[in-house]
C-alpha cells in the first residue's frame, strides 16, 4: 500500500492579522489610546491582536478577510 501525503505550515490566522496590523493606517489612532489609556472598549489580547471589545479587529487586507471567510 503506498500513502502519499502532504503538509504545509501555515501560521494561524491570529498569527496573519497580528503581522498585517501594522500595515493598517486606520488602526494607528485606536493603538496609540489604547497605549495611553485613554480607551476601554478597544484592546490588546494577550497574544498581541487587536481586539474591540473582545473581537478581532481584522486589518482591511482583502486576501486575509478573505481566507477568514473561507475559514468560517
Amino acid at each position: 500500500m503506498l500513502l502519499l501525503a502532504k503538509l504545509q505550515v501555515k501560521p494561524t490566522l491570529i498569527e496573519e492579522i497580528k503581522s498585517k496590523k501594522p500595515l493598517d493606517i486606520t488602526l494607528f489612532p485606536h493603538i496609540k489610546q489604547i497605549e495611553q489609556g485613554k480607551i476601554k472598549d478597544f484592546t490588546s489580547n494577550d497574544k498581541g491582536a487587536f481586539c474591540f471589545q473582545g473581537r478581532f479587529c481584522v486589518p482591511k487586507d482583502e486576501e486575509l478577510r478573505q481566507t477568514i471567510l473561507r475559514e468560517a
